[in-house]
Parts: structure tokens; C-alpha cells; sequence
């Protein structure tokens, strides 16, 4: 079973199942953290999209993106 659909089904993660496996539990628990934000940066990036018709760019970081984010 993969970690995403374990976070979907919400199965309880066990710390001795993932060591037998190889894997450390804190660095799964942190796997799913960032999968989650992703997928909620997502949504909310759709969400704007979808009811106010704004376009989220990506900007590069340079000292002038936020002028440049709201600028065009």
C-alpha cells in the first residue's frame, strides 16, 4: 500500500511495520505533510481560478517577485 492512499483511507501509521519495511517514521510522517500541503495548495489554487478568475504565476525569488506577482 502506498503512503497517499494510506492518507486517504487514514489508516493509523505504526512505527514497527514501517521499520521492518525500512522506512523512518518521522520521515514518512513528513512525506505526507508535504503531500498534503501540496495537494491543498493545489485546491486553493484551483479555487481561485474557478470563482474569481485569477491566475497564480510562479515567480522566481529575486528580491522584486512580490512587485513583479502583483505587478502583471
Amino acid at each position: 500500500m502506498s503512503l497517499t492512499s494510506r492518507m486517504d483511507t487514514l489508516e493509523p501509521l505504526n512505527e514497527r511495520e514501517l521499520a521492518s519495511k525500512g522506512l523512518c517514521f518521522y520521515n514518512v510522517m513528513a512525506a505526507l505533510v508535504y503531500a498534503l500541503c501540496q495537494q491543498k495548495e493545489h485546491w486553493f489554487e484551483q479555487a481561485l481560478k474557478d470563482k474569481r478568475g485569477f491566475i497564480i504565476k510562479r515567480m522566481g525569488e529575486d528580491g522584486a517577485c512580490l512587485f513583479r506577482s502583483v505587478g502583471e
